[in-house]
């Protein structure tokens, strides 16, 4: 999937309109098995690469889901 997204997402950030941009990534489905976290998902899209970009990788702030039953 990574090898995919990652060629798409750099190439989609290099466009006139989104030279400003800042990068939102949103890790979620962590409740998955073998889902992986933050730093692997960082790690594979290669953000750190992006010197001149501002980006922010937001972790679920919930991992577990309780069903309220009224």
């Amino acid at each position: 999937m990574f090898i995919v997204l990652r060629p798409n997402l750099l190439s989609g950030l290099l466009q006139d309109e989104l030279r400003d941009a800042v990068l939102l990534v949103f890790a979620n489905k962590q409740d998955l098995p073998n889902a992986m976290n933050a730093a692997e998902i960082t790690d594979k899209l290669g953000l750190h690469s992006l010197r001149q970009r501002h980006w922010y990788m937001q972790e679920p702030l919930l991992l577990i889901f309780v069903s309220l039953q009224v």
